[in-house]
């Protein structure tokens, strides 16, 4: 544990004579720093642009409408089976305004989309979710009962295929 807390200390002060440094270079320089660092925070993949994808088997958004709309490649890809329907899964990391591991999960089906799920967005909450407000949610309750009790989901899953839709909220 003293070598953490001793490793820790090392760290903080090396960062804060980088800090120091970075300071007194130009002001050229300064601008560069600045620049780099907004690059770095961009991202074309957001929650508004997840929105905007349409599921249906026959008139969903394409594959390379939302690598459009991302500006990217999917990081990842694999096969799926949902409902005995074959999908192409592409995954997209790094969402704009979310957590370290965050993704965005799209499912193909002839392609079109079928499916999409969001993960690890951060949600601004008046409260934190106790016992007694998740024991407040009860089967047959309104997504917008749900909402107002527990805010906005931390991740979500849509699935349209197979003339069945479904919506999972994370918490």
């Amino acid at each position: 544990m003293k070598k953490l807390v001793t490793a820790g200390a090392v760290l903080l002060a090396t960062l804060t004579l980088a800090a120091c440094s970075s300071s007194s270079s130009s002001s050229s320089s300064k601008t560069k720093v600045t620049t780099s660092s907004s690059k770095k925070k961009y991202t074309g993949i957001t929650k508004s642009k997840f929105d905007q994808i349409k599921l249906s088997e026959t008139d969903g958004t394409s594959l390379s409408d939302v690598e459009k709309s991302f500006g990217k490649k999917p990081s990842s890809t694999s096969t799926d089976t949902i409902q005995d329907v074959k999908t192409d899964m592409n995954t997209w990391t790094g969402v704009a305004n979310a957590g370290l591991g965050s993704t965005i999960a799209v499912g193909f089906s002839n392609g079109h989309a079928v499916s999409k799920a969001i993960s690890e967005l951060k949600v601004n909450r008046s409260e934190k979710i106790d016992l007694n407000k998740f024991n407040s949610i009860t089967n047959g309750m309104s997504a917008d009962d749900v909402k107002k009790s527990l805010g906005e989901p931390n991740g979500l899953s849509i699935t349209s295929i197979a003339g069945t839709s479904a919506e999972d909220w994370t918490y």
